[in-house]
């Protein structure tokens, strides 16, 4: 899965002469591609020292930039939401196991397989989808006499396949697929600690321009030693809003490096304080 967003990282000096001499390969014996990779390597390979050290220093100083930038780019909100979309698609579902027996077929499609070719026969005007919904049709009109036939070879085929997977499970291949699985699992947990870490710093940015805002508008941030706020006010603290509800109606922001000691302050006069989870955005 691409990043669209993410800054292109440069070229190697090897792949910089690549490019510069394709061209020239394609048109001297007509190859492209992976078909002429032969003949680059024997090309690189002959190239003076001198210039494979130019080639290697262009690439080292581009590489330098492309990290600064890729740094950057770890911190936007676009890189946040691609590294979520890619954890939803790469750990969505465990990896399949290519070596498993497959699982007998239901009483209707061990019925659909049978009829599939006449029915074929019989309505050739009939696109895939009509089909389905004709075989629909038939097996509903079907008694249950006649469909107990296909339920007695599910059954038999179910049977075989307990047998079969029993085996299957003793051998090197269930084994390694078991090692692969755990691998995926172990990957998935990293990676939903490193979206939380994301979320984290997400949460700090939001507090921190969420006070900001408060200082254009001219209102204190609190802290000990300082008056106590006179109305609403959002406390930005991690993944966590914490309201405070005054006697007035002003909104201002505190400063959560006082969080404990603003608590147990307003607790005695008898404040209320009140927790939600909630995702923390600036407001």
């Amino acid at each position: 899965m691409k990043d669209p967003n993410k800054p292109k990282a440069p070229m190697t000096g090897y792949f910089r002469f690549v490019n510069s001499i394709r061209a020239q390969v394609t048109e001297e014996t007509g190859l492209k591609g992976t078909a002429a990779s032969k003949i680059f390597g024997e090309r690189w390979a002959k190239l003076p020292q001198d210039q494979k050290d130019a080639l290697k220093a262009e690439y080292t100083a581009e590489y330098a930039e492309y990290k600064q930038k890729l740094e950057e780019y770890k911190k936007t909100d676009e890189y946040a939401a691609f590294q979520k979309k890619k954890y939803t698609r790469k750990f969505k579902k465990a990896p399949k196991d290519k070596n498993a027996p497959k699982k007998p077929l239901s009483a209707y499609f061990i019925f659909l397989a049978e009829k599939r070719e006449s029915l074929k026969a019989e309505f050739p005007e009939m696109s895939i989808t009509q089909l389905g919904k004709k075989s629909g049709e038939i097996w509903k009109t079907l008694s249950e006499e006649e469909k107990e036939v296909y339920k007695a070879k599910h059954t038999a085929l179910k049977e075989a396949y307990k047998t079969t997977r029993a085996e299957y499970e003793q051998t090197e291949e269930f084994k390694a697929y078991q090692a692969l699985k755990a691998g995926w699992a172990n990957d998935k947990k990293k990676a939903k600690k490193e979206g939380k870490k994301h979320d984290k710093k997400d949460a700090l940015l939001d507090m921190q321009n969420a006070q900001q805002g408060s200082a254009g508008r001219g209102a204190a941030g609190f802290h000990k030693g300082l008056p106590a706020p006179v109305g609403p006010i959002t406390i930005f603290l991690n993944d966590c809003v914490l309201q405070y509800v005054g006697p007035e109606g002003k909104e201002d922001q505190l400063n959560p490096t006082a969080l404990t000691a603003f608590m147990q302050e307003e607790s005695k006069k008898g404040h209320s304080l009140t927790k939600s989870r909630t995702s923390v955005r600036a407001i």
